[in-house]
């Protein structure tokens, strides 16, 4: 939260936040866990696919231009085809390098100044909505939600 916004708690609540929610939020909460575990497996695989793909895409554009820029020093300064690439790649890898840097080093920036923030107050938000919901609960269902969960860790443990 920023030092403009009041850090929102159960007895401070913003005006759009009912006081008591319901039981739904809990409801989607244990659901979306639900399938986290039980997707978690084709998660991980989907996102190292997905990271490879950006990988190999990376790869492509910067090697490409690579071999675009060795074929043309080949051909302007009458090398050989292994001088070219080594000279290509002593003056290429430096630059690529510092360009590399300042590129992540812009993204990290503007994700610390504009993402992480957001996120932090979208989940603060929900979360909020969580705990309104379970002080909304009657005792005997949270023994219920609380042996389910006990069970749940055993089952999967």
């Amino acid at each position: 939260m920023s030092d403009k916004e009041p850090a929102y708690t159960l007895d401070n609540l913003p005006d759009d936040i009912p006081a008591n929610p319901g039981w739904k939020p809990l409801a989607w909460f244990a659901g979306i866990i639900l399938l986290l575990i039980g997707l978690g497996e084709v998660l991980v695989v989907f996102g190292w696919e997905l990271l490879e793909l950006i990988g190999e895409g990376i790869f492509l554009a910067v090697e490409g231009s690579e071999e675009f820029l060795e074929d043309a020093v080949e051909g302007w300064f009458g090398l050989e085809p292994w001088e070219a690439e080594m000279y290509t790649a002593w003056v290429t890898s430096p630059i690529k390098l510092v360009l590399a840097f300042f590129i992540l080093r812009a993204i990290w920036r503007w994700k610390k100044r504009k993402v992480l923030p957001a996120a932090k107050r979208w989940l603060a938000r929900r979360w909020l909505i969580i705990r309104l919901s379970w002080r909304g609960l009657w005792w005997p269902w949270k023994a219920g939600v609380m042996s389910l969960g006990v069970g749940l860790l055993f089952i999967l443990i």
